[in-house]
């Protein structure tokens, strides 16, 4: 199926998610949804080792690498996430996972931030 022809939120996200893991040689890979009544966000995709454990967690928006992606809307590319002051390894120690380096980009839909990949 062609992500022009995907109609499934789900499957739309999870097809969107492995394309862009392929393409940057990703271990793991996640879709977080923005919940703005909670101000936080929350695992709807992923893939990799933890991905089923990932998806019990959430994330407050200007927290962390992906809570800072959603609040200032920006792109960011952190080779070395325990040198970087806005890493938060909660999820990491919880899961067990360790990750390394990260790219992380707001899903923006007409000039709204819905998420973050």
């Amino acid at each position: 199926m062609e992500l022009t022809r995907a109609t499934d939120l789900d499957v739309l996200l999870n097809k969107i998610m492995k394309y862009a893991a392929i393409i940057v040689k990703a271990e793991a890979a996640s879709i977080l949804l923005l919940d703005k009544e909670k101000n936080g966000l929350y695992f709807r995709a992923s893939l990799g080792k933890k991905s089923k454990e990932i998806k019990k967690y959430k994330v407050k928006v200007g927290e962390g690498i992906a809570g800072w992606v959603a609040e200032k809307g920006k792109s960011l590319m952190v080779e070395n996430v325990a040198k970087d002051t806005r890493w938060n390894k909660n999820i990491d120690s919880a899961t067990k996972f360790k990750t390394k380096s990260l790219i992380c980009v707001p899903l923006i839909l007409e000039k709204e931030i819905m998420g973050v990949m």
